[in-house]
């Protein structure tokens, strides 16, 4: 192996191992373990942090929807969140809670309906 090749590839592991490392970092390593208890699907998860006037959050569902007894994990940094669901028809006003503590030694879950 060629030292232009075997440096190729140290500089590849480091850069992925760095690249790792700024993901758990950024994503904080906390989560919002959300239950659907409704007999709705949810369309629509939605944070942002509470006491702020700041846009809520992309739709952490995506395009799934979280069926009724279903769970779903949202990724968030320490801090305190409000989170908001929508149902999937049109009929059926929304849920929502407030003030949701995420800190070291917390695993905070909210049952929509609840």
């Amino acid at each position: 192996m060629t030292k232009l090749v075997r440096s190729l590839l140290i500089f590849a592991v480091v850069l992925i191992t760095a690249s790792l490392l700024i993901a758990c970092i950024g994503s904080g390593g906390y989560s919002i373990r959300v239950v659907n208890g409704t007999s709705h699907p949810v369309c629509g998860l939605y944070t942002r942090e509470s006491h702020s006037y700041s846009r809520r959050s992309k739709n952490h569902l995506g395009r799934n929807r979280l069926l009724p007894e279903k769970e779903f994990s949202i990724s968030v940094k320490e801090g305190n969140y409000d989170v908001e669901a929508e149902i999937c028809d049109n009929e059926t006003s929304g849920y929502g809670k407030t003030d949701i503590t995420v800190k070291e030694g917390l695993h905070p879950t909210w049952i929509i309906g609840q």
